[in-house]
């Protein structure tokens, strides 16, 4: 009898061993579930984090990298000089006509009239003489006309308009050696010119 109760101890012994088993494992599986749950949450955690400290860092470059743009620009817009406007050209100097004025028509006094005339119209007369040809004065002078020394027919229009003398009467031959701008014979149409009137009295 000693025994079997030996034996029925043991077996109640080891049933109630065999019986704790299962719950031992089931708390070792919870645990093992729990830890599975904290790392997957640890590196959820962990990946949203990095995610968004990458993006705040790209954003703070994309704003530094628009600040320093207009900043560039900016700078770019004082550093950029202002339009300066050309410079204002003086205007160009009129030289006066030396003239020169020669009697065509044997009247005497006329080129002293003429003189007093032109030199009140802002030309230079720096000379009077009779008119020469081939080295002989010449007093057989019908139309009045001007002469252009120096190959500026412009000087030479502008002592004609004056005089009143047609541009076809204005003969030009530039000479290297010539002292006047301009001559002017009088010819026997003298009375025709402007200025014959008012200084003939």
């Amino acid at each position: 009898m000693r025994r079997k109760r030996r034996y029925s101890t043991q077996t109640i012994k080891t049933k109630n061993s065999v019986s704790n088993f299962p719950n031992y494992s089931k708390a070792k599986n919870n645990s093992s579930i729990w830890k599975k749950i904290f790392t997957w949450f640890f590196i959820i955690i962990v990946l949203a984090a990095a995610s968004y400290f990458v993006y705040n860092i790209n954003w703070q470059q994309d704003t530094i990298n628009s600040t320093l743009f207009d900043t560039l620009s900016v700078g770019e817009q004082e550093i950029k000089p202002k339009q300066i406007s050309e410079p204002i050209q003086p205007a160009p100097f009129k030289k006066t006509v030396q003239i020169e004025i020669l009697n065509g028509c044997g009247v005497n006094g006329l080129t002293k009239i003429f003189e007093e005339f032109l030199r009140q119209e802002k030309f230079d007369v720096v000379n009077t003489d009779n008119y020469k040809e081939n080295g002989k004065t010449n007093w057989g002078v019908r139309e009045s006309r001007v002469i252009d020394n120096i190959g500026a027919p412009e000087q030479a229009e502008r002592v004609a308009e004056s005089l009143g003398i047609p541009f076809t009467n204005i003969v030009s031959r530039e000479d290297p050696a010539a002292i006047y701008d301009v001559s002017v014979v009088l010819g026997r149409d003298f009375k025709n010119l402007k200025g014959f009137k008012d200084f003939s009295k």
